[in-house]
């Protein structure tokens, strides 16, 4: 959301949804509470074996009001996925803050497995990027204002939700490469954590 009203703000769009109103499936440039959550979209490639505890738990993940009849849909829906996986071979998954690591050997091993994974001649450069939301505005949010609270908590449970999945079934699938798998199993744990918290428990 920050990243989306700089940008726009830098270029003349001072309008914008209140971030409480994307809870669900209402969109803003493409940022919404349920788009928060990619486990479901990456769970349709196929590389996992969706057993019942696994389609369980992906169907809890459909909406935040957890309908029923959606969660059923999800769960269908998956079944067919599984009886005709899409054979799109291995799939090397990263996390943006694999991009930016400041361990230089680690990020050193990352761009070379990524090469390796694209079967490239050479290594690959440290890559170049420039983080918008960085930017100083008044149309950043701050997450952990109390108006935000149900927000965070959406989030959170987003996070908490896919950190299980992603941990117990995505990487372990033979199909599924990661660059040190510690260093992504530490980054995946952490969407489980409030990054308020630490706030939270000065205030108290």
């Amino acid at each position: 959301y920050n990243y989306r009203a700089v940008v726009l703000a830098n270029h003349g769009q001072y309008e914008f949804p209140s971030p409480n109103s994307l809870m669900e499936s209402t969109m803003f440039k493409g940022v919404s509470g349920d788009r928060a959550n990619f486990a479901l979209p990456l769970s349709k490639l196929g590389k996992t074996k969706l057993g019942p505890g696994e389609l369980k738990l992906l169907a809890n993940m459909t909406v935040v009001k957890r309908i029923d009849e959606r969660k059923n849909a999800v769960i269908d829906y998956l079944e067919m996925i599984k009886s005709n996986r899409p054979n799109l071979g291995r799939v090397f998954l990263y996390d943006v803050e694999q991009l930016g690591d400041e361990n230089v050997a680690r990020a050193t091993q990352f761009r070379n497995d990524l090469a390796a994974f694209l079967k490239l001649g050479n290594s690959l450069p440290p890559p170049g990027a420039t983080n918008t939301n960085k930017d100083e505005s008044p149309y950043k949010i701050d997450i952990c204002s109390d108006i935000y609270t149900n927000l965070r908590s959406t989030l959170l449970q987003h996070g908490k939700e896919m950190s299980e999945w992603l941990l117990e079934y995505f990487i372990e699938s033979d199909d599924v490469f990661v660059s040190d798998k510690d260093f992504v199993k530490n980054i995946l744990r952490a969407y489980s954590e409030d990054p308020c918290q630490e706030n939270l428990d000065m205030q108290g």
